[in-house]
């Protein structure tokens, strides 16, 4: 894990952080990457304390490959309180199990076989207009 301004957030939000950014991986795990400088917003969020405006803290979860900051895709979970501006963050990297790895390459199968029959039908439509435009041009000609 790696963390930014950990001191000054109290062992409650630490804690909480912590189970955020498990719940996080998990979720970051079966999903595809985000491209190269992409962020996704994850599902996770937890409400610290009595809320980010009354003293507490909001954590929210965020998938992020950027290979400027970090060679692999991670998961960052932010502290907010008070305003817009992050308290303190931490990060981990996303790692896979094989079970994680053969759920997304079915998933990225299953796409790319949509992906071809759709362009099979888009390939065989334009050859059959082709097809017709040939034909219409010989009568014209004749």
């Amino acid at each position: 894990m790696r963390w930014t301004n950990e001191e000054t957030l109290p062992e409650d939000a630490r804690a909480a952080m912590r189970d955020v950014l498990a719940e996080g991986l998990r979720e970051a795990a079966r999903k595809d990457d985000p491209g190269d400088g992409s962020m996704i917003m994850l599902s996770v969020e937890k409400v610290v304390g009595n809320g980010r405006w009354e003293g507490g803290w909001f954590l929210q979860a965020s998938f992020v490959e950027d290979e400027r900051m970090n060679p692999k895709p991670f998961v960052v979970v932010h502290a907010y309180q008070e305003s817009n501006l992050t308290k303190g963050s931490v990060a981990s990297d996303v790692m896979r199990t094989a079970e994680d790895r053969r759920y997304l390459g079915t998933k990225r199968l299953e796409s790319m076989i949509q992906r071809r029959d759709r362009l099979s039908l888009a390939i065989e439509k334009l050859r059959t207009e082709l097809d017709e435009v040939g034909r219409n041009e010989g009568r014209v000609k004749r």
